[in-house]
Protein backbone atom coordinates (compact mmCIF):
# COMPACT_ATOMS: atom_id res chain seq x y z
CA UNK A 1 0.00 0.00 0.00
CA UNK A 2 1.13 3.43 -1.26
CA UNK A 3 2.09 5.95 1.42
CA UNK A 4 0.36 8.83 2.31
CA UNK A 5 3.17 10.96 1.21
CA UNK A 6 4.09 9.17 -2.22
CA UNK A 7 1.70 11.58 -4.01
CA UNK A 8 4.51 14.28 -3.02
CA UNK A 9 6.85 12.88 -5.47
CA UNK A 10 4.86 12.27 -8.50
CA UNK A 11 5.74 13.72 -11.49
CA UNK A 12 2.28 14.52 -13.26
CA UNK A 13 1.32 16.61 -9.68
CA UNK A 14 0.75 20.41 -9.62
CA UNK A 15 2.79 21.56 -7.08
CA UNK A 16 1.08 24.67 -5.33
CA UNK A 17 1.78 26.54 -2.65
CA UNK A 18 -0.19 24.33 -0.22
CA UNK A 19 2.23 21.71 -0.50
CA UNK A 20 4.86 23.36 1.40
CA UNK A 21 2.72 24.18 4.29
CA UNK A 22 2.80 22.68 7.27
CA UNK A 23 0.31 19.95 8.28
CA UNK A 24 -0.72 20.68 11.28
CA UNK A 25 -3.66 18.24 11.96
CA UNK A 26 -0.83 15.71 10.78
CA UNK A 27 1.42 17.08 14.21
CA UNK A 28 -1.54 17.55 16.55
CA UNK A 29 -0.33 16.18 20.20
CA UNK A 30 -1.46 12.37 20.72
CA UNK A 31 -1.99 11.43 24.30
CA UNK A 32 0.37 8.18 24.35
CA UNK A 33 3.93 7.22 24.12
CA UNK A 34 3.35 4.80 21.20
CA UNK A 35 1.18 7.35 19.17
CA UNK A 36 4.26 9.93 19.37
CA UNK A 37 6.68 7.31 18.48
CA UNK A 38 4.67 5.92 15.69
CA UNK A 39 4.27 9.92 14.61
CA UNK A 40 7.95 10.35 14.87
CA UNK A 41 9.11 7.41 12.78
CA UNK A 42 6.02 8.43 10.06
CA UNK A 43 7.87 12.10 10.28
CA UNK A 44 11.03 10.78 9.83
CA UNK A 45 10.46 8.34 7.01
CA UNK A 46 8.73 11.34 4.92
CA UNK A 47 11.99 13.50 5.48
CA UNK A 48 14.16 10.72 4.54
CA UNK A 49 11.63 10.46 1.02
CA UNK A 50 12.00 14.36 0.19
CA UNK A 51 15.88 13.60 0.80
CA UNK A 52 15.55 11.35 -2.32
CA UNK A 53 13.15 13.23 -4.24
CA UNK A 54 15.06 16.30 -3.73
CA UNK A 55 18.46 14.56 -4.90
CA UNK A 56 16.95 12.83 -7.93
CA UNK A 57 14.62 15.76 -9.18
CA UNK A 58 17.67 18.37 -8.43
CA UNK A 59 19.34 16.94 -11.69
CA UNK A 60 16.60 16.69 -13.66
CA UNK A 61 13.63 19.05 -12.53
CA UNK A 62 12.13 22.66 -12.41
CA UNK A 63 14.16 24.02 -9.79
CA UNK A 64 10.95 26.24 -8.53
CA UNK A 65 9.69 22.05 -7.73
CA UNK A 66 13.22 21.39 -5.90
CA UNK A 67 12.95 24.89 -3.56
CA UNK A 68 9.42 23.60 -2.83
CA UNK A 69 10.15 20.67 -1.62
CA UNK A 70 13.74 21.64 0.23
CA UNK A 71 10.99 24.57 1.93
CA UNK A 72 8.91 21.03 2.79
CA UNK A 73 11.67 19.49 4.18
CA UNK A 74 12.52 21.98 6.49
CA UNK A 75 9.05 21.97 7.76
CA UNK A 76 9.29 18.26 9.08
CA UNK A 77 12.47 18.81 10.30
CA UNK A 78 10.72 21.54 12.45
CA UNK A 79 7.70 19.07 13.17
CA UNK A 80 10.25 16.19 13.73
CA UNK A 81 11.90 18.34 16.55
CA UNK A 82 8.36 19.26 18.07
CA UNK A 83 7.22 16.33 18.42
CA UNK A 84 10.53 15.00 19.60
CA UNK A 85 10.53 17.41 22.94
CA UNK A 86 6.82 16.36 23.62
CA UNK A 87 7.90 12.55 23.53
CA UNK A 88 10.88 13.31 25.85
CA UNK A 89 8.45 14.92 28.30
Amino acid sequence: MPSQYESDFRADRDFSDADVRPDWNHARPMSSACGLSFQLLDLEQHHRDLDDAIALLSEVADETLVVRLKKRKLQLRDEISRVAALHQH
